[in-house]
């Protein structure tokens, strides 16, 4: 059986495509995967230094932007580069289907949607579609993603409610596997050093863009740190600083000043983050659904698309309490007070307060951490990902 992969965000190696080279590395012996990808980039390096061959196949470079700017463009703009670059871009990929005798199409998110099942339809091959966060994006591509999909695997229950309702009868949720990662790392001298200095670390890993929360935690530490925490604990934000958002970044720089917060430290991209991991005392996530913020004068309204963040179950493997908001799947992977806390969305004094419980308690950070650790042997294994995803494969045939 040979499955097309579809990767449409070339730019980043964040969670969901770590997910897709994990699966793809594990797949049984009778499922052959050939990975396209829109363009080179991040993830093209880390599947090529994974062993597995890739296509690169790119759109044009209207299409290939990062984010959700392609949804803020005009009719006109988008029929104009549809003629463009969406039409020709079916015709290489027809071309590839046939040359490579693909039997499905699995897509990962909307933009395979738009960019693949098309063809796949054409060619009455079965789309098998992976939903790794909520819906954040309306319209065409939503319905093009529920229609056009035999298939549908949700990362977790909490994200099936933001499908419509024919999406959600053709949804099975098969839980995303990680391998254990738990000796990777390396050794990282100033985090050593504030380990001897005996500061507990808290880490975030997330890209720099609003739905991630970062504005909710800087409000945390503003009232941890009136607290007396401030010389006792080392916070470290570790993602990309996403070019789109730059006036978010600009707003959290001035927010940073203004709460006189010195104990931030921001890392940018990091290729390897169980280095951090390997030192931290507590990992957390403060992610929102929806809300809106005024930035800099300006009305932001905020939408995210969590799904299962990797970035807990990568944590769990490390045996690290966490605490994270009760959105999405964070609530299948978070059980509240047993190995971390689970506190609202938007809600910079709760996340204070359970940063406060856990740091004041070394016995219950470590009673936490080894929750972490079995629940993830239990709940999130490679395997059990691999033998779900494999067997929608095997559905998608029959149902054709």
């Amino acid at each position: 059986m040979h499955v097309l992969h579809f990767i449409a965000y070339p730019q980043r190696m964040a969670g969901a495509n770590r997910l897709i080279l994990n699966l793809v590395r594990n797949l049984p012996a009778d499922i052959d995967p050939i990975v396209v990808i829109t363009d080179e980039g991040v993830a093209a390096t880390a599947f090529r230094e994974a062993g597995i061959e890739i296509r690169i196949l790119p759109v044009g470079d209207q299409l290939n932007q990062f984010g959700k700017v392609i949804g803020t463009w005009p009719l006109w703009r988008k029929l104009t580069v549809s003629l463009r670059e969406l039409l020709p871009y079916y015709l290489r990929l027809f071309r590839l289907f046939h040359r490579e005798k693909i039997d499905i199409l699995h897509i990962h998110g909307v933009r395979g949607a738009v960019f693949a099942a098309p063809v796949a339809q054409m060619l009455r091959r079965p789309v098998v579609a992976h939903l790794h966060g909520q819906v954040a994006v309306d319209g065409l591509p939503q319905v093009l993603f529920e229609r056009l999909s035999k298939r549908i695997i949700a990362v977790s229950k909490g994200v099936v409610p933001t499908l419509g309702r024919l999406g959600q009868k053709k949804t099975t949720v098969v839980y995303s596997g990680r391998e254990d990662v738990s000796d990777y790392g390396r050794q990282i001298g100033w985090l050593e050093s504030l380990q001897q200095d005996k500061k507990l670390i808290v880490t975030m890993f997330a890209s720099v863009v609003p739905f991630k929360g970062y504005h909710h935690l800087i409000e945390a530490l503003r009232l941890l740190n009136q607290r007396g925490w401030g010389r006792r604990v080392a916070f470290i934000g570790i993602g990309d600083f996403v070019l789109e958002h730059e006036k978010y970044h600009d707003w959290l720089r001035q927010k940073i000043c203004d709460a006189g917060v010195e104990n931030l430290t921001f890392t940018g991209w990091q290729n390897d983050p169980f280095s951090f991991l390997r030192y931290a005392d507590i990992a957390i996530l403060p992610s929102v659904a929806q809300e809106t913020i005024m930035v800099n004068g300006e009305l932001l309204q905020v939408r995210g698309n969590e799904g299962l963040p990797v970035s807990h179950l990568e944590a769990m493997w490390f045996s690290l309490p966490l605490i994270g908001t009760d959105i999405a799947g964070v609530p299948e992977q978070i059980i509240d007070g047993e190995n971390g806390f689970l506190i609202p969305p938007s809600d910079p004094v709760e996340l204070a307060n359970a940063l406060e419980k856990l740091l004041s308690d070394h016995l219950l950070r470590q009673q936490f951490g080894a929750s972490s650790r079995k629940l993830i042997e239990q709940r999130f294994s490679t395997t059990a990902y691999v033998t779900g995803v494999a067997n929608e494969y095997r559905l998608a045939v029959k149902s054709k």
